[in-house]
């Protein structure tokens, strides 16, 4: 997992640059696997700090093939819409830079999850891909949360370790922003000149992908294990909780293995109960002989 600043603007003005010419000069675009929206209108790209933009890949992409590479999922769940990347603008009521301004933090849903929404509606999946690249959560911040926010910078808190078949990150090889996308600022969102009228691989990402490919010849979601901690992650944050996704890897082996040992006891328990310790000691013999 990339080490990632702390959260001040002396560490983020050494591993990032200083917010200006000096970060845009290191802006690359991340090409999303699926369709994004700002403003209710496709996207080309996001412009991201070249140290951050594989994270940010590799998490669109675990995305992308948690919700079973599913636009119509990714547009219920609000996921598809970006209130921006990069913007040169400093933290509403106070003279610090905003993350925005280093082009590593991405706001998503914002309609939904907006300043002070506890936790929002940001799904577990989404937010299980992040904490795997190591990116902070709005939706832990202390006091009036974000939720819509992700950045690349580290918090102090453990993240996860990621599961040895989570996809792997991009080599880096991403297109440099060159000032064509004319990046222009609207409070605390990022307007693209370049927005797209019409994405001309729409149909292709609606269908299985960007090169309409059969998805029998694309990577499966993550393997097993990036399967079903997609899958617990997901319903325990229907029961409210979803915070239980940030747990490691050796954490969730050990939940998983201390529920299966107390509903074995529990097991054991009821039979005894219903059928008394020696019809239970005969049928253990009698299966164990």
């Amino acid at each position: 997992m990339p080490q990632w600043p702390r959260d001040n603007e002396a560490a983020l003005i050494a591993f990032y640059g200083e917010p200006g010419p000096q970060v845009e000069r290191q802006l690359v675009k991340v090409v999303p696997p699926f369709v994004m929206r700002y403003d209710g209108k496709p996207i080309k790209h996001l412009l991201f700090h070249k140290k951050a933009a594989p994270a940010l890949a590799a998490a669109l992409e675990q995305i992308w093939q948690a919700c079973g590479r599913d636009q119509a999922r990714l547009d219920r769940d609000g996921v598809a819409t970006t209130a921006g990347t990069y913007n040169p603008r400093k933290i509403s009521g106070s003279n610090r830079w905003s993350n925005h301004a280093f082009g590593a933090a991405l706001d998503l849903d914002a309609a939904r999850n907006g300043f002070g929404k506890g936790k929002g509606t940001i799904p577990a999946y989404v937010i299980a891909a992040f904490d795997q690249v190591g990116f902070r959560w709005g939706g832990r911040y202390k006091g009036r949360t974000d939720p819509m926010h992700f950045e690349a910078c580290d918090d102090g808190r453990p993240h996860p370790v990621a599961f040895a078949d989570m996809l792997p990150m991009p080599d880096g090889d991403f297109e440099v922003y060159d000032g064509d996308a004319e990046v222009t600022a609207r409070g605390n969102l990022i307007a693209f000149a370049d927005i797209e009228g019409e994405h001309e691989d729409e149909a292709a990402i609606r269908d299985g992908g960007r090169d309409g490919a059969d998805d029998r010849s694309r990577p499966t979601a993550g393997g097993f294990f990036g399967r079903a901690r997609n899958w617990v992650t997901t319903a325990l944050s229907s029961v409210g909780l979803g915070g239980l996704g940030a747990l490691t890897n050796w954490e969730i082996a050990a939940l998983v293995l201390g529920f299966v040992l107390v509903l074995g006891v529990l097991g054991f328990l009821t039979a005894l109960w219903l059928f008394g310790k020696q019809k239970v000691a005969d049928w253990v013999g009698r299966h164990l002989a």
